[in-house]
């Protein structure tokens, strides 16, 4: 049998309103009484739909970190090859995986993000201030500088990952001698055969013009034989910057007077490979 169900309350207040003339507590009104009904229960979710939703959300998080790890490892891997090979061989690694250079890039920019300063924002205010300036960037990855600034940047890298940048091994940029004003190197002396990339910006520098140098502090054994063996490629010293606590920055001056003859071998050109620890 089922069970007839009563009359709803919006219902019964109509009825008692109606037939309130013996009721003489309940006033009469001409506007009509508006009862709203109880809201229906919300459905219930079930122990099993809310252990479900858990599950599913950890394991989005296991794989994520997962697939962090891994691009964390990809990117350590290929870094240490880029200190420990001279530029030729990075340049035929990028060849043969042509997708490493976008890996190691998207894993330092990782890395910049937990800076406390990135070298490149000093670079950009550097060089803004010197509107005129004709400008190479070796070493320059996504062309930052080039991207912020209204000079005429010349961008170089091993692989191009935009229009504003050019590639080719940073010892041979397609430059003339003596055609810019600025060199720039942020973060970017890389490799065993840092010499050749000085001895290249030293070709393309006009006479006084600015070799500007940003590496990581640990690199550097000992800052005095790095200075030392800056000058003997023809540059003097004009500033330096210890003021952070992960990177140092030079300025130097190309001399009118560069050497003809270079040196095979300077030890103070011999910097410390950046490794980072695997976690």
């Amino acid at each position: 049998m089922v069970k007839k169900s009563g009359p709803s309350l919006s219902e019964t207040v109509k009825e008692i309103t109606k037939n309130s003339s013996h009721l003489p507590w309940l006033k009469q009104s001409s506007s009509p009484l508006v009862v709203k009904e109880p809201p229906a229960p919300a459905t219930p979710v079930s122990k099993e739909d809310q252990d479900g939703a858990k599950g599913l959300k950890k394991t989005l998080s296991f794989r994520e970190l997962m697939l962090d790890r891994l691009t964390s490892a990809r990117f350590r891997t290929i870094n240490e090859k880029l200190y420990t090979s001279t530029s030729e061989e990075a340049d035929q690694l990028f060849k043969e995986e042509p997708d490493s250079f976008k890996e190691y890039h998207e894993g330092y920019e990782k890395q910049v993000g937990l800076w406390p300063v990135n070298p490149v924002d000093k670079m950009i205010v550097y060089i803004n201030r010197r509107k005129k300036a004709v400008v190479a960037d070796f070493g320059c990855g996504d062309a930052k500088l080039a991207r912020n600034v209204t000079n005429k940047v010349h961008s170089f890298d091993l692989v191009a990952l935009n229009n504003h940048v050019t590639a080719c091994d940073m010892a041979k940029v397609p430059l003339p001698d003596a055609s810019i004003d600025v060199a720039v190197f942020c973060l970017s002396l890389m490799g065993t055969n840092i010499m050749d990339f000085i001895i290249e910006a030293r070709r393309v520098l006009k006479p006084r013009g600015v070799l500007k140098i940003a590496e990581v502090f640990s690199r550097f054994a000992r800052i005095k034989v790095f200075i030392r063996a800056m000058k003997s490629l023809g540059f003097e010293l004009k500033s330096k910057d210890f003021t952070n606590s992960h990177f140092v920055m030079f300025d130097f001056a190309k001399s009118p007077d560069c050497p003809e003859r270079t040196p095979k071998f300077l030890p103070g050109l011999e910097l410390k490979p950046c490794l980072y620890k695997r976690r």
